[in-house]
């Protein structure tokens, strides 16, 4: 995991997957997802309704899931409360820039 992408692209390592996170649940849950990107999927599917709601929450999961792999070296469902102040600081201040903040006035599209 070394590039910015999108979450249909995001090729997660399995030791990053979050598959045996130390948040989930021992048995079976609500959700069929095997892995946290399968999670945050189906999560996203609730939104498909609304574009405008389901493009914000999927550019916030992207970069938290991002943020998880390439910075933090850590699943999603294996996130403390420290680490989510650690994302927090990083968001107000996000290092190394080159990586992380375009140019101004710069949109990538999705693909």
């Amino acid at each position: 995991m070394n590039a910015l992408v999108t979450l249909d692209q995001l090729a997660i390592p399995a030791r990053l997957d979050g598959s045996s996170g130390r948040n989930r649940a021992a048995s079976p849950g609500q959700l069929s997802a095997a892995d946290d990107r399968s999670a945050v999927l189906a999560w996203l599917a609730r939104y498909s309704d609304s574009p405008a709601t389901l493009a914000s929450y999927r550019k916030e999961a992207e970069r938290l899931m991002l943020w998880c792999g390439l910075q933090h070296g850590v699943a999603l469902s294996d996130l403390t409360h420290e680490d989510l102040l650690v994302y927090q600081r990083f968001l107000a201040d996000p290092q190394p820039a080159e990586r992380w903040v375009m140019a101004s006035g710069q949109k990538p599209g999705r693909t």
